[in-house]
This record gives C-alpha cells, structure tokens and sequence, in this order.
C-alpha cells in the first residue's frame, strides 16, 4: 500500500459534504461545468489556492456532482500535505506523502508542481530512482534537454533501464537520433510487468520509428492497467504526441481498444488493510478479462 495509501485515506477521510441545495437547473450545471473545467486548468498551472476556490464554486453550483465534491475533498487534502511535508523528518512517511503529492499532480497534470517536488527530492536522495521521476517530469513539460542532462547527473553504472529509456526519449526528441538508437540498444526485456515502464517503451521505440516494437509495448501496457485506470491510460496514450508513428501507421485505434488482462479486487479503500472490513475476503477478485488475468497487488 505504499504509493497510494495517503490518497486512499485522503479520500476516505473526509467526506465531501453536500454544498447548497437540491434541485440544480440547467443554467447552474452548465456554470458548474465550466467553474470545473477552470478548475483543472488553474491546477495544470499549479495555481492550487485558485483551483481550490473554484472546485468549491463548482461544487455549491451543483452540490449533486459527487466528483466536483470529490475533487475539492482531494484538493483541500493535498494542499494540507503540501504545506505539512516540508517539516516532515521521517524518511518512510516524507517519501510516501511525497508519493501522494506527486500522483496527484501527475492525476491532473500538475507538472510544474511536480517538478518542483522531483527537483526537491533529488537533491535529497540523489538515486536512479529520483533522477528518473525528475527527468520523467521535464520530459512532460518538453524540458527534452534537461531530461537529457540527468544522464550526467547519474554517470554511466548509475543508470537503470527507466532512466536510458526516458533519456533516449528525450534524445530523440531532441532529434539525436542515433544517440538514442545506440542507448536504446543497450535495453533490456523489463524484469516485471509495469504498465508505466512499457507506455515509456512504446513511446521510444515509436520516436525511433519502430512501430512493431510500440505496439507490442503499448499493448502489453493496457493488459498490466488495472481496469479502474485503463480509460484514463487509454485518453494519455490517444494524446501523446510521441506515440504519432503509430497513429500514421494506423494502430491506434486497434490498440486503444485493448482490455486489461489484470484481476482488481474490490478494495474497500481504508486507510490500512488491518482495518478493512473485507480483508477476510480480499481474494475474491474481480475480472474482467479472464484469459492471462493475475491479480494485483493489495494496497
């Protein structure tokens, strides 16, 4: 439950109360639309004290949309990690707060934000691991330089196979073709199944224009989504720019129609699984694709 068990209290622990009253016409819910859609904007620019104001607007204008309800809870949940994790000591609970913080962001695209928290923590850990989260956030504001030059950073025995396939993304963005030709032939078969791992494979060999090796990829990288993500993956890979060759050779939309091979319990989402109320059943899973499922891990 490492990386996601904050956001789960988070959404556990407050309830997003009801704003307002019942009964919402047509002209409010088209308001409401819009304040949300603001919303999300004023959070891509990391303007998180704007974004918070207008998800409460929105959420009073149409206090029947549990997902602007929602999304306020979240919002005010995560501005009070941001302003509590700087006088965090511990190393365990910094790292998962700071792992919230950063899924959040990466949620609703909140790349400046992030970017900020990887820069953060890299000057403090200054691992393979954080230096692959920073350039993977300079390479999603096209900083393809930057993201580049954390390959100096780390030195040649430094590198893992995240940190060679986001720096050869960033080279062939930068038009160095051959220089990450070279890096990527010096990539392996990933050890485990990781759906992240797999779209930023898919989008290296589709810049390098090996559209055979993408596909597989990107393939491989739906069937390990788990099923509750699979639509929001679906709409990142449809608008990632660096996966065209596969939209010019026309397998897009084959691929995008790709279901996950992964068996997803139904979590009850508390705040620990000592606690949950249906940990004696936990392996009851759920599937919706039975050929090749696994079931994944628990929280």
């Amino acid at each position: 439950m490492k990386r996601i068990s904050v956001l789960l209290a988070i959404l556990i622990a407050v309830g997003a109360a009801a704003v307002g009253e019942a009964g919402v016409t047509k002209k409010a819910e088209h308001s409401a639309a819009e304040l949300f859609k603001r919303s999300g904007a004023l959070l891509e620019q990391a303007k998180f004290d704007e974004a918070l104001k207008s998800y409460a607007a929105a959420a009073k204008a149409d206090p029947e949309n549990q997902a602007y309800r929602q999304q306020y809870a979240m919002l005010r949940q995560v501005q009070k990690l941001r302003d509590y994790y700087p006088s965090v000591t511990d190393p365990e609970t910094r790292a998962e707060m700071a792992a919230a913080i950063r899924s959040f962001c990466y949620d609703n695209q909140a790349y400046t934000a992030a970017l900020e928290l990887d820069e953060q923590r890299h000057a403090e850990l200054d691992s393979a691991e954080s230096a692959a989260m920073l350039a993977e956030t300079r390479l999603a504001l096209n900083m393809n330089r930057e993201a580049v030059a954390v390959r100096s950073e780390l030195g040649k025995d430094g590198q893992t196979m995240r940190t060679k396939v986001l720096l050869a993304i960033g080279l062939a963005r930068e038009g160095l073709t051959e220089q990450a030709r070279a890096l990527a032939g010096t990539i392996g078969k990933p050890e485990k199944d990781d759906p992240g791992l797999y779209l930023e494979l898919a989008c290296m060999h589709s810049l390098l224009d090996d559209t055979a090796a993408a596909s597989d990829m990107l393939r491989k990288s739906f069937e390990n989504t788990l099923p509750s993500r699979l639509e929001k993956a679906r709409m990142k890979a449809a608008n990632c720019a660096d996966l065209k060759a596969l939209a010019a050779a026309g397998e897009m939309t084959e691929l995008l129609a790709v279901e996950s091979k992964v068996n997803e319990s139904s979590c009850s989402s508390g705040t620990s699984c000592a606690n949950c109320p249906v940990r004696g059943n936990c392996g009851n899973t759920v599937s919706t694709n039975t050929a090749g499922g696994k079931e994944t891990d628990k929280k």
